[in-house]
């Protein structure tokens, strides 16, 4: 398999996050480790940043898209459904739900 490089400015396909440009190559430091990588921006969602390790890059998945095609990516973009109760805190989802179970277990005896 061919390396593939990338350079600032370019649109690529991530099979996670959608279509992304390429905005910079540094040192990231994570557990104590320090490595390259490459820093891609999503497209739909403007405030992140996603960092890849230069080594890891030929098993990423990545490839190079267009301008046009990474903009119709984008837009097409959309994120996972979420449940109708994930604007409530966990620990209300909890107490509602032993509540529930508490109730049905009362009814059944």
């Amino acid at each position: 398999m061919r390396e593939q490089t990338y350079t600032l400015g370019d649109y690529v396909a991530h099979p996670a996050h959608g279509a992304c440009r390429v905005v910079g190559v540094g040192d990231v430091t994570a557990a104590g480790q320090t490595f390259a990588a490459l820093s891609i921006a999503p497209l739909a969602y403007p405030r992140s940043i996603v960092s890849l390790p230069v080594a890891k890059l030929a098993r990423a998945r990545l490839r190079v898209v267009t301008a046009a095609d990474a903009e119709a990516m984008a837009k097409d973009w959309h994120e996972p459904t979420r449940s109708k109760w994930a604007h409530v805190p966990l620990n209300v989802q909890r107490a509602r739900r032993l509540a529930s179970r508490r109730a049905s277990l009362s009814n059944t005896v």
